[in-house]
């Protein structure tokens, strides 16, 4: 109620002015008055009630943002919520001392969300680090359950060292498996490669290992498999206690 006093009070019904594009023609309008602006007014309004604002001290600010950043209402609605919102995260539990009508709002702006951006990379760097000790230790672990290199068989199995190694899989054999790596990080899945056992550094076959079970066997472009392959997977298989049902 408050706003829309000062919104049609003519001492400052300028502040709530916004450019209205109609055909090829701009012209100003009162966004508290004109209907078309439903959204962006409850935007404003929400604004100044989730983060507290005195309303005369909001409207002085305004005045200040047009005066002296000439920064007009409808960036203030896109932006400045997202300022508030970066500075009360960046603040945590110390609300109180929350800078919510800062000089030059367009530079604060950006520093801010630039801090916030560089705080999350440095997050996901240490997500990342955490991820790759945790995948040593899974395909690790894989390797001694179900690799099983032979120079006296046509193929070979081979583990993947790191989530590198699958995803190069998935960009050589045109299929999806490199968007496995955080199910087999969380041990849901396991990948391994039949590779033929004099290259063995050369893609051949992909094998999804899950439940127990040989569950999934696609060569190259997901071709399904020829019956010397699937022979040798069913006998690996019966070696290492898993069920073939690869299709």
């Amino acid at each position: 109620q408050k706003i829309n006093e000062y919104g049609t009070n003519p001492q400052y019904e300028h502040l709530f002015m916004v450019d209205s594009p109609r055909y090829y023609e701009h012209f100003q309008v009162n966004l508290l008055t004109d209907d078309r602006f439903n959204y962006e007014r409850d935007k404003l309004y929400r604004i100044i009630e989730d983060y507290n604002l005195d309303v005369d001290r909001f409207i002085k600010y305004l005045e200040y943002l047009k005066t002296f950043e000439h920064t007009e209402l409808d960036w203030v609605i896109h932006n400045y919520r997202d300022y508030l919102s970066a500075e009360k995260k960046l603040r945590g539990d110390r609300l109180s001392k929350m800078d919510k009508y800062p000089n030059n709002l367009v530079q604060q702006h950006h520093n801010r969300n630039a801090v916030l951006r560089d705080i999350q990379r440095e997050k996901d760097a240490l997500k990342e680090a955490e991820n790759r000790a945790k995948e040593k230790i899974v395909y690790a672990n894989n390797k001694e359950l179900y690799e099983e290199v032979s120079k006296h068989r046509e193929f070979s199995i081979v583990a993947p060292e790191t989530s590198d190694d699958i995803i190069e899989e998935g960009n050589r054999m045109n299929h999806c498996v490199g968007g496995y790596c955080s199910s087999i990080r969380n041990e849901e899945t396991c990948i391994m490669f039949m590779r033929k056992s004099k290259r063995l550094d050369k893609e051949w076959v992909t094998v999804e290992i899950k439940d127990g079970k040989l569950y999934t066997a696609l060569g190259k472009n997901n071709r399904k498999l020829y019956e010397n392959e699937k022979l040798f997977l069913e006998k690996y298989g019966d070696r290492k206690g898993l069920e073939y049902t690869a299709y």
